[in-house]
């Protein structure tokens, strides 16, 4: 599982149902495996079930946490191992565009967990898909054996991230989304992403690599099998200009603003990254987007700044405006209050 070695203990019936769902991800065992999990139910009882599924797929990500990004994403792959990541939250369609899109068109990468490293390596999980065959019914587990999915072509590579919106959008369309926009939509479909170093570098640099990220907006999957297929060889509009920021710690804050009323500095955070005019932070694994003044404000309180001194800068930056020293001290306390400033 993601590389991860699970040992599943219980009876061999039951462990012979399992390994019919779980066949791609079954491998002969070559000692003690990372961790063990045990099979509980009677012969009666469903054994390869969606909490097994999830189980698993829980020890698979710890496993990589801090290691690799990690998608809440189905992977796609066309025969030259290039895979398309479909990103999207539970209930966006993920298991079902696997299903159909992998029967004749793509190989089977993963449904729910898709795994990627520095360079752009894909790890495959083809795990039991959870679908559900009756409406209204509870999600069963069925192995991509059963549902006649095509097998993924090794190695595989990241090459383009696509955003499932199931919004009923007829005809379906495709476009690409911004960096901003993209990384904003990202983050909440990754799991320890600020385990990583430099997680936001490690994120933007993966979606200018694949061409910027796409977003498929679709009511019915069936109906979007021409332009997932035109995806791959698509031409990206060129990319947009982003930059690190050096979180380095510098010599602190200066003494002479230890008695300044007012006075703020930046709080720690994970990571920043500039794009464009906006700043881009990973404040405790939440994303925070500073724009106009607000970006202004975080870099000018790097090093410590005064109300006088925030309040020119941005002046400076912004121009004169009649309500600019309300407008400025808001911000500042609203970016006190967010966790991004702190108080002197």
């Amino acid at each position: 599982a993601l590389g991860r070695l699970v040992d599943l203990l219980g009876p061999s019936d039951l462990l012979t149902r399992v390994r019919a769902d779980w066949s791609r991800c079954v491998v002969r065992p070559d000692g003690q495996g990372d961790v063990e999990v045990k099979l509980v139910g009677t012969e009666s009882d469903a054994a390869s079930t969606p909490w097994l599924a999830s189980r698993i797929t829980r020890e698979a990500i710890e496993g990589l946490a801090g290691r690799r990004l990690l998608f809440h994403a189905a992977g796609l792959a066309d025969d030259d191992g290039r895979v398309v990541v479909l990103v999207g939250p539970s209930g966006a369609g993920k298991s079902t565009a696997t299903s159909h899109l992998c029967r004749h068109h793509f190989g089977y990468v993963s449904d729910e967990t898709v795994a990627v490293d520095r360079e752009g390596v894909i790890t495959p999980y083809p795990k039991p898909l959870l679908v559900r065959k009756v409406s209204a019914r509870p999600k069963l587990v069925v192995g991509p054996d059963e549902l006649q999915l095509r097998p993924h072509t090794p190695p595989l590579h990241a090459h383009r991230i696509d955003l499932l919106r199931r919004d009923g959008c007829q005809p379906p369309r495709l476009y690409q989304v911004p960096l901003v926009e993209s990384v904003l939509a990202l983050i909440p479909e990754t799991s320890a992403l600020a385990r990583l170093p430099r997680p936001l570098q490690t994120l933007c640099r993966l979606i200018v690599d694949c061409g910027g990220a796409w977003a498929l907006r679709y009511a019915e999957i069936a109906d979007t099998t021409g332009l997932m297929t035109a995806l791959m060889d698509a031409q990206p509009t060129g990319p947009e200009e982003w930059s690190p920021i050096d979180l380095t710690p510098g010599c602190g804050v200066p003494a002479r603003l230890a008695d300044e009323a007012g006075a703020v500095r930046t709080a720690h955070v994970d990571d920043a990254v500039r794009v464009g005019e906006d700043i881009l932070l990973l404040h405790h694994g939440r994303p925070v987007h500073l724009r106009g003044i607000g970006a202004t404000l975080w870099s000018a309180a790097r090093r410590g700044a005064t109300q006088d001194e925030l309040q020119a800068v941005v002046t400076k930056t912004h121009g004169e405006h009649p309500d600019g020293e309300r407008l400025v001290g808001g911000a500042v306390q609203t970016m006190v209050e967010r966790g991004v400033l702190a108080r002197v």
